[in-house]
């Protein structure tokens, strides 16, 4: 089991307050391998839990579903505007923080993709990063107000997901400001991708 977890149920205050001034169904995004999940919680930070399946407050996606090709020879870099990943107070920062994504990216590259490696590649990332504590900073200054105010040695839960997928070669999500990314957007970028 290898999945990208997405929680849509009710819990606590913060995850409506995320709900609210993300303006998506989804509070907190998790990596699920082989029954434990992973990622960064406001109670505990970086740690892992054993999964209890349930599809009325989770959405499952297979990770394997964004490696279908095995050649990448062209990318079109996702635009945010066109998925309506921005948010009003983010339009004004749209050129500084997304303009590399306006352009074509071309080149041919054998993705490898190896389920088993990956995984691995991720169970490390977590060892390292395990002690790491949740960034509130980043939620209050990067998500609900759009300040790109984040602290290096912290984590949010999206940004554990994204920076997991970009490591076990995920590349057309490259670009993006980890800090900016919340639970509603990359469910977004990775229903986009499983398109293409």
């Amino acid at each position: 089991m290898f999945k990208l977890i997405f929680f849509k149920g009710k819990g606590t205050f913060v995850d409506t307050c995320i709900k609210f001034f993300t303006r998506s169904e989804y509070s907190h995004c998790e990596i699920l391998i082989d029954g434990y999940q992973y990622s960064c919680s406001p109670k505990s930070g970086i740690r892992k839990e054993k999964h209890i399946f349930n599809n009325k407050v989770w959405d499952y996606f297979d990770i394997d579903l964004l490696f279908k090709k095995n050649t990448i020879t062209t990318i079109q870099p996702i635009n945010p505007k066109d998925l309506d990943l921005l948010g009003q107070s983010d339009q004004t920062q749209y050129n500084q923080e997304y303009s590399c994504l306006t352009n074509e990216i071309i080149f041919s590259e054998k993705r490898d993709y190896d389920k088993n490696l990956a995984k691995q590649i991720l169970l490390n990332f977590f060892e390292n990063e395990k002690d790491s504590d949740y960034d509130l900073i980043s939620i209050l200054l990067s998500n609900i107000f759009p300040f790109g105010i984040q602290n290096n040695n912290k984590w949010t839960c999206s940004e554990f997901c994204y920076t997991s997928l970009l490591l076990i070669g995920c590349y057309e999500l490259a670009g993006f400001s980890a800090s900016k990314i919340n639970p509603g957007k990359l469910y977004k970028l990775i229903k986009y991708l499983e398109k293409y």
